[in-house]
C-alpha cells in the first residue's frame, strides 16, 4: 500500500495527534474556566468551544493568554488559573501551526500518495 508509507501520510497523522492533543488542553482550559473561573471567562471575552474551533478563532484566547492580558481581570483565583494554562495552550497553539504549516512544506515537495487522487 503505497499511501501508508508516503512521506505526507505521516504528516497529516502528526496534524491528526497534535490537534487532537492541544484540543483536548484547550477544551479543558475553557470549560474549567467557564465553570469555576466565570469572572475570567468574561473577562476573557466569554471564549468557547464553538468560538475557539480552528487557528484563526482561537486567536483572541491565545493573544489573551499570551499578551498576559488576564492579568488586568485583578481576579487572583482566575489569573492563578490562567497561568497554570498558558504554557500548555500557547505551545500547543503554536505546535499546531508549525505542524501544519510543515506537512503543507512536505505535501508540496512530496505530493500526495496515488490513492488519495481517485
Amino acid at each position: 500500500m503505497e499511501s501508508a508509507n508516503h512521506p505526507t501520510t505521516y504528516a497529516v497523522i502528526i496534524i491528526i495527534i497534535t490537534m487532537l492533543v492541544t484540543s483536548v488542553i484547550q477544551w479543558t482550559f475553557l470549560l474549567r474556566l467557564k465553570k469555576s473561573h466565570t469572572e475570567q471567562w468574561l473577562h476573557a471575552g466569554s471564549p468557547t468551544i464553538w468560538s475557539d474551533q480552528s487557528i484563526l478563532s482561537a486567536w483572541p484566547t491565545i493573544k489573551y493568554l499570551q499578551q498576559k492580558i488576564y492579568l488586568s481581570s485583578e481576579n487572583m483565583s482566575g489569573i492563578n488559573f490562567c497561568n497554570q494554562f498558558r504554557s500548555p495552550m500557547l505551545i500547543g497553539y503554536w505546535l499546531t501551526v508549525i505542524v501544519i504549516c510543515c506537512c503543507l512544506v512536505v505535501a508540496i515537495i512530496y505530493g500526495v500518495p496515488q490513492s488519495w487522487k481517485q
